[in-house]
């Protein structure tokens, strides 16, 4: 019975394609339709604003996570039917139990949306080289995350970005009237979580440069741990780890903490200290500032401009 099968559907894939001609006009499905990208018919201003950032950028920009609300006919009633589409942040192609959701608070007035343009041109788009460029930028208000189990969703935090395959939302309500310094550190905050995101999904054998000194350690209890916080980083410091693990946000002393939270610990050193500050602070544990060293080297070599 299979071997039927599979002759009717290579028997029906020949006849498609004997039916098919030269002159024959293939009309593009709605999935060939960039939606990240306003239409070239759209001339509001807020369409403006984001076709003109792609052409200078590079990036798509979105001020909402609607990429699709389109009337595609009626029921039987004569209601509207519309086809919708979101952009889902955290979505990946597997199947986890678990997983988070975010909730957003728009801007809703041009003024905002250009500030927060300037924003990312002044303090963030500098120091990112193409290859680090997320796909899409989603500026927004506020951001709620939740996590997802079973389809019940608990709160989880108030993050500042949130960094998806084909995103990276940003909250600017911290930017309302804020001073230089509030810039600077918020700019730095989200280049941290952009790029501890984009090292730990390079391939192995780019990031053993960095991960051969630690790897042995990661996950793994201290053999003697001391417990208490002083002797707790001791250990750390000794393995090469900047900071301990954690667990639902508390300090959890005799364990070595996970390879990508010894990447994000990194990435933030290698963005807020220098090599001398490094070299003075750890001058007893050569295997941090050997760390760091790769460190810089890795972001240098991913196209991040100090």
């Amino acid at each position: 019975m299979r071997h039927y099968f599979i002759y009717i559907l290579a028997l029906t894939a020949c006849l498609t394609i004997a039916g098919c001609s030269d002159d024959d006009e293939l009309t593009p499905s709605y999935a060939d339709q960039n939606r990240f990208l306003a239409t070239d018919s759209a001339t509001n201003p807020v369409s403006a604003m984001r076709n003109e950032f792609y052409r200078e950028t590079g990036s798509y920009l979105l001020f909402n996570d609607t990429l699709r609300h389109e009337a595609i006919g009626t029921d039987a009633e004569g209601n509207t039917l519309y086809a919708n589409e979101l952009l889902d942040v955290s979505y990946v192609m597997a199947s986890n139990a678990q997983r988070t959701a975010f909730k957003y608070q728009y801007l809703t007035q041009i003024s905002d949306m250009k500030d927060g343009i300037s924003f990312l041109e002044d303090y963030i788009l500098p120091h990112l080289g193409p290859k680090l460029r997320p796909f899409s930028w989603l500026l927004v208000s506020h951001i709620t995350r939740y996590t997802v189990t079973d389809g019940v969703y608990t709160y989880d935090a108030e993050p500042q970005c949130a960094v998806g395959n084909r995103t990276t939302a940003l909250a600017l309500d911290v930017l309302d009237g804020a001073d230089e310094e509030t810039k600077k550190s918020t700019a730095e905050s989200i280049l941290v979580d952009l790029l501890s995101n984009k090292v730990a999904q390079q391939p192995a054998k780019a990031l053993n440069a960095f991960t051969q000194y630690s790897a042995a350690y990661y996950g793994h209890n201290v053999a003697d741990p001391h417990y208490d916080d002083e002797g707790n980083m001791k250990d750390m410091n000794n393995a090469g780890f900047i900071d301990g693990a954690y667990s639902w946000g508390y300090l959890f002393w005799g364990q070595y903490p996970a390879q990508n939270d010894d990447i994000a610990s990194y990435v933030n050193l290698a963005l807020t200290q220098t090599e001398q500050e490094v070299s003075t602070q750890y001058a007893d544990y050569p295997t941090i500032i050997t760390k760091y060293q790769a460190m810089k080297q890795l972001l240098t070599d991913l196209g991040y401009v100090y």
